[in-house]
């Protein structure tokens, strides 16, 4: 009894918990876990180039690490060296991967602006973004929502599934250089699945304790049959 007692708290402290791993503080988290891409450093490496971009930054080298959790997409560039004083992030992503159609929404972050790439116009002063700058790092949040349903303002766009992959394809981040492109593989910068943030009601865990207590009731239930046989 004792024991099912035990897992059930730590099921009810998981879920209390299991939204509690990034801080959009500027320090990397460990919820993060490994990098999913690394922008080279090249002083010569071109500025601007959207439509030709490479796996280099003219002003520092630095590691890209994507994270979703609780309904929201978590991002942070670490740097490599001085950012000399860039610090923002301009993000290109495809929310349909499968149809290989390109960038579908760009967000200027520390703007908190929208955008449709190629398309004239953006939506200013978006909620569900924040960020937040750290020793040569840049780390934000954009809200699941902003992927999912359409954004006043913005042309027509194909938007993500609830649940589904969007992936980053370009990184104007910690300076102009735009890094990118199919060097990089499917996945480009990276790929994250949305996480819907969705947790079990109070109701449902009160379910899943009374079935481990019944189960372990049970469980003695047969033990004893079996010694009286």
């Amino acid at each position: 009894m004792n024991k099912l007692l035990i897992a059930a708290a730590a099921c009810a402290a998981i879920a209390t918990s299991a939204h509690a791993g990034v801080t959009v503080d500027g320090t990397l988290d460990a919820a993060y876990g490994a990098a999913t891409s690394h922008v080279g450093f090249d002083a010569n490496a071109p500025v601007g180039n959207f439509q030709a971009p490479t796996a280099f930054s003219n002003n520092v080298a630095y590691d890209i690490y994507l994270h979703d959790e609780g309904g929201t997409l978590y991002g942070f560039l670490q740097g490599a060296g001085p950012t000399n004083g860039l610090d923002f992030a301009n993000l290109y992503f495809d929310l349909d991967p499968a149809n290989n159609n390109g960038s579908d929404l760009g967000f200027e972050i520390g703007n908190d602006d929208a955008f449709v790439p190629g398309v004239p116009g953006s939506a200013t002063g978006l909620a569900g973004i924040s960020y937040a700058i750290g020793t040569n790092s840049f780390e934000f949040s954009i809200a699941n929502s902003l992927f999912t349903s359409p954004i006043a303002g913005l042309s027509s766009y194909p938007l993500a599934s609830p649940g589904g992959t969007v992936v980053l394809r370009l990184s104007q981040g910690l300076g102009y250089s735009v890094a990118g492109g199919a060097s990089y593989g499917a996945n480009r910068l990276g790929a994250v699945t949305l996480d819907s943030g969705a947790v079990p009601e109070p109701a449902t865990w009160s379910m899943m304790i009374l079935g481990f207590l019944g189960a372990g009731a049970a469980l003695r239930s047969r033990r004893r049959q079996a010694v009286c046989a």
